[in-house]
């Protein structure tokens, strides 16, 4: 329960940051010590969508054959990886968002 509360917080803070980006830029300027214009300026670089990336077994594929060679162990199969993607806490949490 309190993975998908946390969940939810994370929803909620990627609709914040799209409502109102100037606020979010703000923040981080603030918490960072950096100066506004900068982040503003790199603001539209970065995406905070509160959900899962629609690439996200391509992306794991991509990162696999690097990762196992640091790791000194044998890349994991494309069935492996989407078997380790689980929405589950995601979707909880949108749908719980009202309760």
């Amino acid at each position: 329960a309190r993975i998908v509360a946390f969940v939810r917080s994370l929803i909620t803070a990627a609709r914040r940051l799209e409502a109102d980006p100037e606020a979010g830029c703000l923040l981080v300027a603030n918490t960072a010590k950096l100066d506004i214009k900068t982040v503003r300026g790199s603001w539209p670089r970065f995406d905070y969508p509160g959900t899962l990336a629609a690439d996200l077994l391509e992306r794991l594929a991509r990162q696999e054959p690097w990762l196992a060679k640091v790791e000194r162990r044998s890349p994991r199969s494309r069935d492996a990886l989407g078997r380790l993607i689980d929405d589950s806490v995601l979707r909880e949490a949108g749908s719980s968002r009202a309760a």
